[in-house]
């Protein structure tokens, strides 16, 4: 979906991948993105596989968000999800400014990383620890 969007630049991987969900190192599928500056926010944001609601914890397309696993920050926000026997891992960046320094001008690109990878056990104890 990405691609349809002029200068959004997509980047597909494969390797061994060492997540805090996963037990031990899993092979996993890599997608990334990088919405460059100058792009509409609202043109590259409408082919984003994970929607903006992702944030405040509602997820689409029946995947569900594993809430043990989730961080949010002043500059992006990272999830767990699961779907039939699939984990990924999104983690979203974007430039959230300097509230020390009312001159900032943030900067306009913002990324997505994406990592899944099978995961035929599910939901397990370790997901659901406090």
């Amino acid at each position: 979906m990405w691609q349809s969007v002029a200068n959004v630049q997509v980047t597909r991987a494969e390797s061994t991948f060492s997540e805090p969900s996963a037990s031990s190192p899993v092979s996993a599928c890599h997608v990334s993105m990088v919405a460059p500056a100058g792009i509409p926010i609202d043109v590259w944001r409408a082919a984003r596989y994970w929607p903006d609601s992702l944030s405040s914890g509602k997820v689409a397309r029946g995947w569900r968000e594993i809430i043990r696993w989730a961080g949010d920050g002043p500059d992006g926000y990272s999830r767990t999800l699961i779907r039939r026997g699939v984990r990924c891992h999104v983690e979203y960046e974007y430039d959230g400014g300097d509230d020390s320094d009312s001159t900032y001008v943030p900067s306009p690109r913002e990324a997505e990383r994406t990592s899944c990878w099978s995961d035929p056990a599910g939901v397990t104890p370790r997901d659901t620890l406090q």
